[in-house]
């Protein structure tokens, strides 16, 4: 199973260590995989195909995304930083049928065709389903589960897909990688449908073991410097030897899945 290969034997050993925790949630390693299964279950039973993760950081997103790698269904994370008609383009871009969300107000005023399908019990995401014609929807390359869209300096982001090999093989190279670092827990600064945190920050980590702080942005601000960001590390208990911000030694490699990943074909 795809989870538990993730996770490797770390909810066995060590099933009382913390996986997850975004400050209001806190997920073990013992809960993890059954969390995980129970949203792979109910978005299965939506009978979405084409998934797009719209939400703040935080164990719902995480979740949402493990489940869909779980699933090897297509997963098109949304940034909540791109404008309304660059995410208007990505979902017709990428013929998404499924939205999970937070904000399901804002959807249904921005997209009214999607209508609301269910509220997930392991996540705590609404999903959101629209009718999508099979005749007008581009084709995905076979392998394909993630499609990484980068703004650019157009209203039109150009979409990078990903394989599960890929990701799996980077985020297990990542994992590697930082093991002499020693980290205990990762705290995920920036955006999570960023790919370098996607894979660096839950992927990697979550391979190795570490525990995962995903506070939203309301906590970190989104700032890379100033006393936010101070009060969050000391908050998440980040300031000791062995803690580490993941990125430090990822940033080197984290652009491999980009290098390996093939453009979004235009028919």
């Amino acid at each position: 199973m795809q989870i538990e290969s993730l996770l490797g034997e770390t909810p066995r050993l060590v099933p009382g260590r913390i996986a997850l925790d975004d400050g209001t949630r806190v997920i073990t390693y013992g809960q993890l995989v059954d969390v995980v299964v129970m949203e792979a279950r109910f978005l299965r039973a939506s009978g979405g195909l084409r998934f797009a993760v719209l939400a703040e950081n935080g164990c719902g997103w995480v979740i949402s995304d493990l489940a869909l790698h779980h699933l090897h269904r297509l997963n098109v994370p949304l940034p909540a930083y791109f404008t309304p008609a660059q995410r208007r383009h990505i979902l017709d871009d990428a013929g998404i049928d499924t939205v999970i969300t937070d904000r399901p107000a804002e959807l249904q005023e921005q997209w009214p065709q999607f209508r609301l399908a269910g509220l997930s019990p392991a996540s705590g995401l609404s999903v959101f389903r629209r009718e999508v014609d099979e005749s007008h929807r581009r084709r995905v390359p076979v392998g394909v589960t993630k499609i990484t869209y980068t703004s650019g300096s157009t209203a039109e982001p150009k979409g990078v897909c990903l394989s599960t090999a890929t990701l799996d093989c980077v985020s297990h190279s990542l994992a590697n990688a930082t093991a002499p670092v020693g980290a205990q827990r990762h705290l995920c600064i920036m955006p999570l449908p960023t790919l370098l945190e996607n894979l660096a920050g839950i992927h990697a980590p979550l391979r190795a073991g570490v525990s995962c702080v995903v506070p939203p942005s309301g906590v970190t601000g989104m700032s890379y410097g100033g006393s936010t960001l101070r009060n969050c590390y000391a908050r998440s208990r980040l300031c000791n030897r062995k803690a580490s911000c993941w990125c430090r030694s990822c940033c080197a490699c984290w652009c491999a899945p980009l290098r390996a990943g093939t453009s979004f074909p235009r028919h």
